[in-house]
């Protein structure tokens, strides 16, 4: 341990099990190298860090010893407003910068199809860090034309929760196995972006019935907008004679959420998240590939494309 702070930066604690998960692996494997960890006040908890806002906020945003952002969205394309987020990050990254702190962007992906401006803008800011690693190898090989020497920069797949060790502690505590069912990750931000994912259910649907792998359905929400369209999804599958149950995770452990995975017979999903941890238990999966994320994914053994 050395006497130097770090701040936690990133969407963790705000109803995403994948940027919680990321947040816990990192103050699991890297808090240890800090006397102290702060990240924002949030609605809850997903690991031991000092929670601050007012003008501690604003101190350890600025003056921190190390910066560290974990998280996957955080240079996600959202709306024209994520421009705004992306002027942000590059000013607090170039400030610190000046002062000679250290920065950290650490196992994140990038929107690379919004447009040119987009992309030059995320390089900009990713040039004013001291560390910077991404997950998928698109990302990677487009950046390293751009980066700065000064950089230290790296491709690490999914570092943070994609090792299985990070995630094993937390499944032991979780619910016991229930027999045969389907997990389904509902991402309604992500399929509001596609024009076609929604005819794709029907086919979903048809295959994973010729799947032995039970009629119950989990269907998975951590926003508002999933929960409405949940009820979509389970109109569908009550058609076709499946039982469905709606899990929010504002009233889920995450240990319970993750049991679910780990104990799935088939894992459907519109989120990235979703694909790395069916990936992490060896579970087949089935992608409704609505963002650009979920198209850099990489196939396991048990791997069932039917979209």
């Amino acid at each position: 341990m050395t006497n130097n702070n770090c701040f936690l930066f990133g969407y963790h604690c705000l109803g995403n099990i994948g940027d919680d998960l990321m947040a816990m692996a990192f103050l699991k494997t890297e808090s240890n190298k800090y006397k102290k960890v702060y990240s924002r006040k949030s609605k809850y908890s997903v690991g031991n860090f000092e929670e601050c806002d007012g003008y501690i906020l604003f101190k350890m945003l600025l003056l921190s010893d190390s910066f560290v952002t974990t998280g996957g969205n955080i240079f996600s394309y959202e709306r024209k407003k994520s421009y705004l987020k992306l002027l942000f990050l590059f000013f607090l990254l170039f400030i610190r910068k000046k002062l000679n702190k250290i920065s950290t962007i650490d196992s994140v992906g990038l929107d690379l199809k919004v447009g040119k401006w987009w992309r030059w803008f995320v390089v900009k800011i990713l040039n004013q860090c001291s560390n910077v690693s991404l997950r998928d190898n698109l990302s990677y090989r487009y950046v390293r034309r751009y980066i700065s020497k000064n950089v230290n920069f790296s491709y690490k797949y999914d570092r943070v929760y994609r090792n299985r060790t990070n995630l094993e502690y937390l499944t032991e505590e979780g619910e016991p196995k229930c027999e045969n069912y389907i997990f389904w990750f509902i991402s309604e931000p992500g399929v509001r972006k596609s024009k076609k994912v929604d005819k794709d259910i029907a086919q979903i649907i048809q295959n994973i019935s010729k799947i032995d792998c039970g009629k119950m359905v989990y269907l998975f929400c951590q926003e508002p907008g999933d929960v409405l369209r949940s009820k979509l999804i389970s109109k569908l599958l009550s058609d076709k004679s499946y039982e469905t149950q709606v899990i929010n995770y504002d009233f889920e452990k995450i240990s319970d959420t993750l049991n679910k995975v780990k104990n799935a017979d088939l894992i459907i999903t519109e989120r990235y998240h979703g694909a790395i941890l069916a990936e992490n238990f060896d579970k087949p999966w089935v992608t409704l590939q609505c963002t650009e994320k979920l198209t850099r994914v990489r196939p396991n053994k048990n791997l069932i494309r039917v979209v």
